[in-house]
């Protein structure tokens, strides 16, 4: 039992330090990239839900906030795509090379927003059923983006693929993520506390440059929160892949 918990410590802290140093030397461009696809998301957040728009156009107002929500759905995609391609770069290769894989973001763009689609009415319908059966689904296929954009696992076969890796270490799935979690709020949480505060005084105080620096810096907290677990995330992916290929065949079938 002990050492099981120690085990599993020591590979979050081996998943972490490597996280950290790919954060540490191509965070600006997973920032970047982040920014680039959220940037404009946030600006029509901020246009659509404005007062002044919702009271010109009721009906206007529901197709536009229908067409963000697909806005989203697809903007994301691309982001996963080109951020675990750029990470895998970076941990195999050295370099982000961010044109590289903006290039390739056609090759794979429909098909993954097929598998996205159909995870997502997996989690959906399972969800419909039973809410915990609907959570345990989002964890259980949500290798699938990176199976596709990494081993070129595509349509129901990334689905699948998704599904086997973290079967056959589940424990360890939920517990890195679980850890990884905690230990993202606890680090996090002071920030977001005390800049969410300045931003409150500084606006009540009607300083409204300062306050909207610090409703910048809230959102900067919040992509280097996003980058960083996306790229455990990413290594998480790989770990578990490893673990599986390197389990004995007659664990697998049991």
């Amino acid at each position: 039992m002990i050492k099981s918990i120690i085990d599993k410590f020591r590979l979050f802290g081996n998943l972490g330090q490597k996280t950290f140093r790919l954060f540490f030397s191509w965070g600006w461009g997973f920032l970047l990239i982040t920014c680039l696809f959220c940037a404009p998301l946030i600006y029509l957040d901020e246009w659509l839900y404005s007062d002044s728009f919702y009271l010109k156009s009721i009906n206007l107002y529901v197709w536009l906030d229908g067409l963000l929500y697909v806005l989203t759905f697809l903007l994301f995609v691309a982001l996963g795509i080109i951020f675990y391609r750029s990470v895998s770069r970076a941990d195999h290769e050295g370099k982000i090379r961010l044109l590289s894989s903006f290039a390739e973001l056609p090759k794979f763009f429909f098909s993954s927003v097929r598998v996205h689609f159909f995870y997502a009415v997996k989690v959906i319908l399972w969800g419909l059923l039973l809410i915990i059966p609907g959570i345990f689904t989002f964890f259980l296929y949500s290798f699938s983006g990176p199976a596709l954009v990494l081993d070129g696992k595509k349509g129901k076969e990334a689905l699948l693929f998704s599904r086997q890796i973290i079967a056959c270490n589940l424990n360890v799935y939920f517990d890195m993520v679980v850890i990884m979690t905690i230990f993202q709020m606890a680090l996090f949480m002071p920030f977001y506390l005390v800049i969410n505060q300045l931003h409150r005084i500084l606006y009540l105080r009607s300083f409204y440059v300062f306050s909207n620096v610090a409703d910048l810096m809230l959102y900067l907290l919040a992509g280097i929160h996003f980058v960083i677990f996306q790229i455990f995330f990413y290594c998480l992916y790989e770990e578990l892949k490893k673990l599986k290929e390197d389990e004995p065949l007659t664990e697998r079938t049991q």
